[in-house]
């Protein structure tokens, strides 16, 4: 980027994808000229240098393999540690997966059961490689009849500005669980917080609830009337048992 924060960057080709391109080979297919090993990041400036017919001989194929694979190693590490510290977090995430949802479905159609039993595990399984901080925001939803305000959820979570809060949300939303309505023109309520369901309007695309849109609600009013069991064990406890 430019001082400005504008976009000033180029995707180049090490090996150029045309025949009168610089460093082009015949022998390369297609697909090898277009993948990603293939392709390096350049500002403007570069990006024309490396093609240019009075510099391009400067600039051999190995020299760019070099260069790209020196500039992305000094992240690759962080990302690698970024990504087993959030499989450590999720990790030790045990569930107890339902058999009969005895108490939970009361239906009498065995196979249409089955099918359930099926759905709620698959959907035990997701929620267990969400982070718990994640998992405790979507339990408070859940046990809501109402969407809440992002600065409400805020101060339930301690905090006086949605920083942490923002983030926890911005995970949920990413996993297809909750969403944040910003809605300028929503004057009372302008970032309400919804749990993400088929049937959200202004969300398209389906989520880990397989159609069954009235899930969170249908485990709200039960768990509600139990005394043994709450929203919070199963959702963050990962507890699917408790609905047999």
């Amino acid at each position: 980027m430019d001082p400005t924060g504008g976009w000033v960057g180029k995707i180049a080709h090490i090996v150029g994808a045309e025949p009168t391109s610089a460093r082009h080979d015949l022998t390369w297919t297609k697909e090898e000229l277009r993948d990603y090993s293939n392709l390096i990041l350049l500002c403007g400036n570069h990006h024309d240098v490396i093609d240019h017919p009075a510099s391009r001989d400067q600039f051999t194929v190995e020299y760019l393999r070099a260069l790209k694979e020196r500039h992305e190693s000094r992240y690759r590490y962080g990302l690698a540690r970024m990504e087993e510290a959030f499989l450590n977090v999720t990790k030790g995430n045990v569930v107890r997966p339902c058999t009969t949802l005895g108490q939970f479905w009361l239906g009498d159609d065995e196979e249409e059961r089955a099918g359930n039993v099926e759905t709620v595990n698959e959907i035990a399984n997701y929620l267990a490689t969400v982070t718990t901080a994640a998992r405790q925001v979507l339990a408070f939803l859940v046990s809501r009849e109402e969407p809440i305000d992002i600065w409400e959820l805020a101060r339930h979570n301690g905090e006086v500005e949605p920083v942490r809060t923002g983030r926890i949300l911005a995970e949920l939303e990413n996993r297809k669980l909750a969403w944040v309505d910003d809605d300028p023109f929503e004057e009372e309520l302008p970032h309400r917080v919804f749990l993400w369901t088929g049937g959200v309007s202004g969300k398209s695309g389906s989520n880990i609830l397989n159609g069954w849109d009235d899930f969170w609600e249908m485990l709200r009013d039960h768990l509600t009337e139990r005394i043994d069991a709450t929203v919070e064990d199963v959702i963050v406890g990962l507890d699917f048992s408790l609905l047999d």
